[in-house]
């Protein structure tokens, strides 16, 4: 546990902390309000699946800065004017963030297409979904 005097001590930003907490908590309000969204294809229109959509769309919309937040946080600790930050060390970031990306892309890939097998979807290639 932290005790005041060392959060002091240390030279912790704790306002990138708070901000941490809030883009986890849109994140999951986020993820909880893809159902009140998606509703309204499943079930027949209705003045409360309308209220429920609204209510879902507003949560979402206002959730969705999540993600940016998290960037930015991130953003704020590389661009530290203490650190030197070259146009090299920017490649072989983006470099290996990049390959990550299709990497686990390709593997998302390949789950999908086996899932739609199985369950007798069919496997239909989708390759506009990631990009």
């Amino acid at each position: 546990m932290y005790h005041k005097e060392d959060m002091l001590a240390s030279n912790r930003e704790i306002e990138y902390d708070f901000l941490r907490i809030a883009a986890c908590f849109f994140v999951i309000v986020l993820h909880t309000s893809a159902h009140y969204v998606n509703l309204m294809d499943s079930v027949p229109a209705s003045f409360f699946t309308l209220c429920d959509w609204q209510v879902g769309n507003l949560y979402e919309t206002v959730s969705r800065c999540s993600v940016p937040l998290f960037v930015m946080i991130s953003g704020a600790f590389m661009l530290d004017s203490s650190r030197e930050l070259t146009r090299k060390k920017i490649f072989v970031k983006a470099k290996k963030i990049v390959i990550l990306y299709f990497f686990w892309a390709a593997i998302y890939f390949v789950f999908t297409q086996v899932g739609k097998m199985l369950t007798g979807g069919g496997a239909v290639v989708e390759l506009q979904h990631f990009f």
